[in-house]
């Protein structure tokens, strides 16, 4: 596994706060900067922005339970131990979190970290298509200071069948449903008609994540 690191991408419009988005599954070698900062500066997002780059698996397809096995345990491995040094290194204090598809699982084991070991005020956390658990998110939530927004697509293709019924899987993840919980910092958001596609696209996410967050 070659080791995650941070990238600055775009400077601050006037906002002291940072936000780090994070690739899914199959984007190790995908440039998608520009995608992602386009899409977040037209749902109103001022502060800098940050990429954290992991080693997220080859162009497989379709994937494997194997590859599935394997991406998931990195990604796993990532969050326990690289994800609370990566967010020291960014300067701004108030660090937001936005992840696609494999990259929700780096957030939800990174936040089982007490939130005093980041040093950092994690302030919200958006799920896109997320390859992660329904479930065990509402402990989560105290770790961050501001909301938990889970944007889902009912017809995800490959949640539905390669990562769940594949066998790679065995829980529901939180990119075809909603999150469980009644918290109140906990949001959950259909886009399955804004977007109607069974495409784990993330650019079709980020435009209805765009759309729908203003």
């Amino acid at each position: 596994m070659d080791r995650p690191y941070i990238s600055f991408v775009e400077p601050s419009q006037g906002r002291d706060e940072a936000l780090v988005f994070l690739n899914g599954w199959r984007t190790k070698y995908i440039q998608n900067q520009d995608i992602w900062c386009t899409s977040i500066r037209k749902a109103g997002w001022k502060g800098s922005i940050y990429q954290l780059w992991w080693d997220s698996g080859t162009d497989e397809y379709p994937p494997t339970p194997i590859h599935w096995e394997i991406i998931r345990g990195r990604s796993k491995t990532i969050a326990k131990h690289y994800l609370t040094g990566l967010l020291r290194s960014i300067p701004e204090q108030k660090i937001s979190l936005i992840a696609h598809s494999l990259g929700a699982r780096i957030i939800h084991y990174g936040l089982e970290v007490p939130p005093n070991t980041y040093s950092k005020e994690v302030n919200n956390v958006i799920l896109l298509g997320g390859a992660a658990r329904t479930i065990k998110w509402d402990d989560l939530v105290f770790s961050i200071s501001g909301k938990l927004i889970n944007f889902y697509n009912c017809n995800d293709e490959v949640l539905n069948y390669w990562f769940r019924w594949g066998g790679a899987y065995k829980y529901s993840p939180c990119g075809i449903h909603p999150i469980d919980s009644l918290h109140s910092r906990v949001k959950n958001c259909d886009l399955t008609a804004l977007m109607n596609t069974h495409k784990h696209d993330l650019e079709r996410y980020l435009w209805a994540f765009s759309k729908k967050i203003r």
